[in-house]
């Protein structure tokens, strides 16, 4: 695999800092939680949220693919059908990997505040 692409696949932990590497089968498209080695903080988007964030991706590499045939011409088609599925993977995985670094950083200032109150 090649560098961006690995640079892509891990995250940093918002806890502890560490590098957490995200499954293939997460980039697939299959829902599932993984975790951090270090602290154990669960990554996922839902699957309802990861569903919609997949369909959207979905929409957007028709639009993509549909706006490419009408630009470069009719004979584009195949390249056209051949590049949704590619497209599709890319874009759900680039939403969903947003949605659930948001949720992870939102659910872990939610922690905080309330241990903040308790105290």
């Amino acid at each position: 695999m090649s560098a961006t692409l690995n640079e892509r696949r891990t995250i940093a932990c918002p806890r502890c800092g560490s590098a957490v590497r995200i499954p293939l089968f997460w980039i697939a498209g299959i829902e599932g939680i993984f975790r951090c080695k270090s602290c154990g903080l669960a990554f996922k988007t839902g699957y309802k949220a990861g569903a919609a964030l997949s369909a959207t991706g979905l929409v957007l590499s028709l639009c993509t693919v549909q706006l490419l045939v009408y630009l470069l011409g009719s004979y584009s088609l195949l390249l056209g059908l051949a590049l949704i599925v590619p497209l599709w993977l890319f874009y759900g995985f680039h939403l969903r990997k947003r949605y659930m670094l948001y949720r992870v950083r939102r659910r872990m200032r939610r922690n905080t505040d309330d241990e903040q109150r308790a105290a």
